[in-house]
C-alpha cells in the first residue's frame, strides 16, 4: 500500500552550513505539501533551545548506554526525552490544520523533514509523541530526513540484489548471522553477495562509531567516502547519525551521495540490540508473509522499541534518511518449498512437464484445477513452482497426511486435532500469509477432490492443482484440466484391495445401507473365528446399516446383543441411540452415561459426551448442551486416534451438531462457519457422505438464519443430490422439506407448491406425507388458493401424528378459516 506523504520543507535548501545553535527566536520559512499539494506556508521556530536540545540528546545517549539491569529504574532520562518529543510534536501539529489531521490519521504515512540546515535535522524528530504519549510509529507514521531531493514513487530494483557486508574491527559481529543467514537462504535469482570491489545495491555495515570524529571504525577508512547510489546503506553502528559541528552526520553524508535509503543511529547502540534489529528487519523485508518494504519494516521496529524497550530510548535514536521510497519486491525470497523431500532440482521428466504445463495454464488465478488420468513422481521439479513467490506445497498419496504434518510448523500453523482434515483447513488458513502460493497434490482421489470444494478459507491468490491417476467426478466450481495419458511411466502406488469388512464399513460411511446389508449377510457366517476387535467393527457397522433400513430392526437389536459380549461400552452407546430413536430420552441418557462410565480413553469419553450433548440440545431450553458439546470436543480434539474410524466420525459429528445447535439459538454465527468447514472437510476425506449431507443441511440453516436464501438453497440442494445419490430416503426427504421451506420463506410459494406436489404425486414422500402436505397447504395459502389450502390441510392433519401439536394447530386454522368463507 502506498504511503501518504507530508513534506515539511524548512529553511533554505542548498549546501550544508555549519551547525548553528538552536534558538527559539530564530524563524525558518516552511512550506508544507501533503500528497503532492501545497497546503500551508509560513515560519517555524524550534520549540527547543540549544540547551533543551542538548539535554534531550544527552538523555537519549545516557539511556542508550545504560546497563540492562539499570533500565527498570531509569526514569529521569525517559521523562526528559518524551517531554522534548511531545513539545516538538505539538509545535509541528500547530503549523497547519491539515498537518494535524495528517498526524492524527492512521495507516501508512510518512513525514519528511526536508532541509539543508543541520541544526534542524539534529532536533529529536524521532522522539516525537502525541498528546496521549503514543508514538506515531505505532499508527504506521514513518519519520524520515531528506536534504537535497525526495521522490515518493518507489524505485524497483532489478534482481538479483547484490549485497556487501562490512564488519569493523573489535565488534562482536552480532548482526552478521542475520545477513549471512539471508544470503544462505536466498536463491541466486533474488539476492547475491557482491564480488570484492564491485558496486553493491545493499550495504550492511557493523562498526563502532567515533562521536568526536563523526566516523565509524573500518579497515578501509575511505570506503564510505566513495559509497554512492546504493539502494540501501544500513549502518548498524554507533553515532552514525550524530550531527557534527561542521554540519553533517555520516548518514547525512551518505544520503547526499545519492544512496536511496540510509539507516543510522544518533547514539551508541547495544550490539545485542543491533543484532536483534537486523534480524527482524531482514526477516520482515525479505521473508515476511506478507513481506514489507524497508521503510515499513523500520517504522515497525521503532514502534516495537517504544513498546518493548521504552526506557532504553533506542526508538528515539534510530534514524532514516530517504532520497526516495524503495521497492525490493523482486528480491523477496521465495516462500518455503514443502515438504523438503517433495521437491528436487532435477529437470522435469515427461510426466512432470505435462503437470507443469497444466499448472501454467490454470495457475496464478486462485483456482482449483483437477488433472484426471495423470501421474507424477514423488519429487516435484523446482521449476514447476518457479513462478510462485509464496509457498509451494507438494502433497503425495498415500503419505499426504505425513506431508501435511511436516508442512504445518513451517507455515506457522497448528491443527486443532490430529485429523488430516483439520490439518488441511489449518494449512489453507496459514497460506493466506503467503501470497502467490501453489499446492500440487499428486495421486489425489475422489475424497480429496470432494473435500477441497468445501474449503471456505481458500486464500484468493492460492492455486491448487490435483493430479489424479484415474477418472474423477469434478465438482462444480473446480476446473477440469486436460486429461493425462492413460499410459504413465512412473511407478504409481496401488492401494491394497479392501477386505470384506472394510467394504462393509465403507458402505456404512457412504450411506449405502442396502449394499452394506448385502455385505453383512456374506460376512456374518465367518464371524465365529474373528477376534473381538473385528467383531466389534462388524456388529457396529451392521447396527447402523440395519437400523437405517425399514423392517430390519430385529437384526439391529441382534447386533447390539452381540456387542454386549465383545464391547460393552460400544453396546451402551448404540443402545442409547436406539432408545433415542424411540423418543425414550431418559433411557437414552442413562445408556450414554453408562458408556461414559465404561469409557477407557478420551475418544470414547468424547463420544459418550457428544450423544448426551445432542440429547440436551433437543430440549427446548438447551439443557446444558453448550457445556457438554465443548467437553465432548475437548476430549475428541485431544485424542490422537487418527486411524480409528469411531474417533474420526465422532469428531466430525461433534462439530456439525454443535454448529447446528448454535444456528438454532442464532448465536455466534461467525464461529459456526469454522465448525462447519471443519466438519465438511473431515467427513469428505473420510467418505462419510451422509454426514457431509447433514453438515450441508446445517449450512443451509445458517444461511437461512442470515437471510441469505440463495446460499441456503444451494446448500440444501447439494444435500438433496448427495442423499439421492446414495439412496438415503430419509435424509433426502429432510433436505427436500428444507428446500420447500426456503422457497416459502423467500417469497416463492409457487416453487414450494410445485416441489411438494411433485413429491406427493410420485410416491416419493416415503412416509412423510403429513409434513409435505402441510408445506403444500402453506404454499397454497400464500398463493391465495384458499380451497386448495384447505384440502392440503385436511390431508396433512390426517397424516401428522399428535406429537406435531404446533403444526396441527396452524393447519387447523388454515382449514377452518378457508371453510368459514364458504365455496368460491
Amino acid at each position: 500500500m502506498a504511503r501518504r506523504t507530508a513534506v515539511l520543507r524548512l529553511g533554505e535548501v542548498g549546501p550544508p552550513g555549519e551547525l548553528r545553535a538552536l534558538d527559539v527566536q530564530r524563524e525558518y520559512p516552511f512550506e508544507l505539501t501533503i500528497d503532492g499539494r501545497v497546503v500551508a506556508a509560513g515560519s517555524f521556530s524550534s520549540p527547543l533551545g540549544d540547551q533543551g536540545w542538548r539535554d534531550a540528546a544527552t538523555q537519549i545517549e545516557r539511556a542508550a548506554q545504560a546497563e540492562e539491569r539499570e533500565l527498570s529504574s531509569l526514569r529521569r532520562p525517559l521523562e526528559i526525552v518524551r517531554s522534548a518529543g511531545r513539545h516538538l510534536f505539538a509545535s509541528v501539529a500547530q503549523l497547519a490544520p491539515e498537518l494535524r489531521a495528517f498526524l492524527a490519521d492512521a495507516g501508512p504515512r510518512r513525514l519528511v523533514i526536508f532541509t539543508s540546515r543541520p541544526e534542524l535535522h539534529a532536533l529529536p524528530w524521532e522522539a516525537m509523541i502525541d498528546e496521549q504519549w503514543a508514538h506515531p510509529a505505532s499508527a504506521d507514521l514513518s519519520i524520515v530526513h531528506a536534504a537535497d531531493r525526495f521522490d515518493p514513487i518507489p524505485a524497483p530494483i532489478e534482481p538479483p540484489l547484490s549485497v556487501r557486508i562490512v564488519i569493523g574491527p573489535r565488534t562482536e559481529r552480532k548482526t552478521l548471522p542475520a545477513i549471512e543467514g539471508l544470503l544462505q537462504r536466498a536463491s541466486a535469482r533474488r539476492i547475491v553477495r557482491a564480488p570484492e570491489g564491485a558496486v553493491a545495491a545493499m550495504v550492511h555495515v557493523e562498526a563502532h562509531g567515533d562521536p568526536e570524529k563523526g566516523t565509524i571504525e573500518l579497515e578501509r577508512a575511505d570506503f564510505l567516502d566513495t559509497q554512492r547510489s546504493a539502494t540501501m546503506v544500513l549502518l548498524w553502528s554507533c553515532v552514525s547519525n550524530l550531527m557534527q559541528p561542521w554540519g553533517e552526520s555520516l548518514a547525512m553524508k551518505l544520503h547526499r551521495q545519492a544512496n536511496r535509503l540510509v539507516l543510522g543511529f544518533t547514539t551508541p547502540v547495544r550490539e545485542d540490540t543491533a543484532g536483534d534489529l537486523a534480524r527482524r528487519f531482514y526477516d520482515a523485508v525479505f521473508e515476511g508473509r506478507p513481506p514489507v518494504d524497508p521503510e515499513t519494516a523500520l517504522t515497525a521496529l521503532r514502534a516495537a522499541l517504544y513498546a518493548e524497550r521504552l526506557r532504553a530510548c533506542e526508538w528515539a535514536s534510530l534514524s532514516v534518511w530517504l532520497n526516495g521510497a524503495v521497492d525490493l519486491d523482486a528480491a523477496v525470497l521465495d516462500g518455503p518449498r514443502l515438504p523438503a523431500d517433495g521437491w528436487t532440482t532435477a529437470a522435469a521428466d515427461e510426466e512432470w512437464r505435462f503437470v507443469r504445463d497444466q499448472l501454467r495454464t490454470f495457475g496464478r488465478r486462485g483456482c482449483i484445477a483437477v488433472v484426471p488420468n495423470a501421474t507424477a513422481g514423488p519429487q516435484a521439479p523446482a521449476d514447476a513452482a518457479a513462478e510462485y513467490r509464496g509457498a509451494a506445497i507438494h502433497l503425495r498419496q498415500p503419505q499426504w497426511t505425513a506431508d501435511l504434518d511436516a508442512c504445518l510448523p513451517r507455515l506457522g500453523a497448528r491443527a486443532p486435532s490430529a485429523h488430516p482434515g483439520d490439518s488441511l483447513v489449518a494449512a489453507m488458513k496459514a497460506l493466506a500469509a503467503f501470497p502467490d502460493s501453489v499446492l500440487i497434490w499428486t495421486g489425489a482421489g475422489q475424497p480429496e477432490v470432494d473435500a477441497l470444494q468445501w474449503l471456505s478459507h481458500l486464500p484468493p491468490g492460492l492455486t491448487i492443482l490435483l493430479v489424479s491417476p484415474g477418472a474423477v467426478a469434478v465438482p462444480v466450481g473446480l476446473i477440469e484440466a486436460a486429461s493425462g495419458s492413460d499410459a504413465s511411466t512412473s511407478a504409481s502406488v496401488t492401494a491394497a484391495a479392501p477386505d470384506a469388512l472394510e467394504t462393509l464399513e465403507a458402505c456404512e460411511r457412504a450411506g449405502r445401507y442396502s449394499a452394506g446389508v448385502e455385505r453383512w449377510d456374506a460376512l456374518v457366517t465367518d464371524a465365529a473365528r474373528w477376534d473381538p476387535e473385528r467383531l466389534r467393527r462388524l456388529y457396529a457397522a451392521g447396527y447402523w446399516c440395519f437400523i437405517r433400513q425399514k423392517g430390519r430392526r430385529a437384526e439391529a437389536a441382534a447386533c447390539l446383543d452381540a456387542l454386549d459380549r465383545v464391547a460393552p461400552s460400544e453396546a451402551a452407546l448404540l443402545r442409547g441411540n436406539l432408545a433415542s430413536r424411540d423418543h425414550h430420552n431418559d433411557e437414552a441418557l442413562r445408556r450414554y452415561r453408562e458408556a461414559e462410565r465404561l469409557a477407557a480413553n478420551p475418544r470414547d469419553e468424547g463420544r459418550a459426551l457428544l450423544e448426551q450433548a445432542y440429547l440436551a440440545s433437543q430440549r427446548p431450553d438447551g439443557g446444558g448442551a453448550e457445556v457438554l458439546f465443548r467437553d465432548a470436543l475437548s476430549r475428541l480434539e485431544s485424542a490422537n486416534e487418527r486411524d480409528d474410524d469411531r474417533w474420526r466420525s465422532a469428531l466430525g459429528r461433534a462439530l456439525r451438531d454443535y454448529a447446528d445447535m448454535l444456528v438454532k439459538l442464532n448465536d455466534r454465527l461467525d464461529e459456526v462457519e469454522g465448525y462447519l468447514e471443519r466438519a465438511l472437510v473431515i467427513h469428505s476425506i473420510d467418505g462419510r457422505t451422509s454426514q457431509v449431507a447433514a453438515a450441508l443441511e446445517t449450512c443451509g440453516h445458517l444461511e437461512r438464519t442470515r437471510g441469505q436464501y440463495a446460499k441456503a438453497e444451494q446448500a440444501a440442494g447439494a444435500a438433496v443430490v448427495l442423499q439421492n445419490q446414495f439412496g438415503n430416503t430419509v435424509g433426502r426427504l429432510r433436505s427436500m422439506r428444507e428446500l420447500i421451506e426456503l422457497a416459502l420463506q423467500s417469497g416463492a410459494p409457487a416453487r414450494a407448491l410445485a416441489m411438494a406436489e411433485r413429491l406427493l404425486a410420485t410416491d416419493a414422500a416415503g412416509g412423510d406425507e403429513g409434513r409435505i402436505a402441510a408445506l403444500a397447504a402453506r404454499a397454497s395459502w400464500q398463493l391465495g388458493d384458499i380451497s386448495k389450502a384447505a384440502d392440503w390441510a385436511d390431508k396433512a392433519l390426517a397424516a401428522l401424528p399428535p406429537s406435531e401439536r404446533d403444526q396441527r394447530v396452524a393447519l387447523g386454522i388454515i382449514r377452518d378459516v378457508a371453510r368459514s368463507l364458504g365455496p368460491p
